[in-house]
């Protein structure tokens, strides 16, 4: 996948499906950036460019969705263009140096390795954090309470 400047990799067992942008609602919230209706649940959406450190004025959920599964249910990370699977060598990855990972001081980035110009986060809930997870999905939870999933 592609943000920003970044070829970021996430594990393919950890991929649920990716969307389009047009699947997603933009909220806008702090707590609740925008949602997806997928297998007759709400799921959470928020942008992966602020969690990598890219800043991103606006909250408009553009590109693509990409879904990821987590202990706690699943996420839905937006980056600016979901590209191909693809398959690396377990011998051409390489781990960050750990003055990489300071320097950066993004929560999570020790589970990466850069191969080729391809960023590999092992997994992306550490990027957001598994408390901010549960938040969030607790959050489409309870809009789904509240009657917010779509009529059929």
């Amino acid at each position: 996948m592609k943000c920003g400047p970044y070829r970021l990799g996430i594990p393919a067992a950890l991929v649920r499906a990716v969307v389009g942008a047009r699947d997603v609602v933009p909220l806008g919230l702090p707590e609740l950036p925008g949602l997806l209706w997928q297998d007759r649940a709400l799921i959470p959406a928020l942008g992966l460019a602020p969690l990598i450190g890219l800043v991103n004025s606006d909250c408009e959920m553009v590109g693509h969705g990409v879904l990821v599964q987590s202990l706690s249910g699943t996420l839905c990370f937006m980056v600016d263009e979901a590209l191909d699977l693809v398959e690396i060598p377990l011998e051409s990855i390489l781990p960050l140096p750990s003055l990489v990972v300071k320097a950066i001081a993004v929560s999570g980035l020790e589970s990466a390795a850069l191969i080729n110009g391809l960023l590999l986060i092992v997994d992306p809930i550490m990027l957001l954090g598994r408390e901010k997870a549960i938040d969030l999905i607790a959050a489409a939870a309870k809009m789904e309470e509240l009657g917010g999933t779509p009529q059929y």
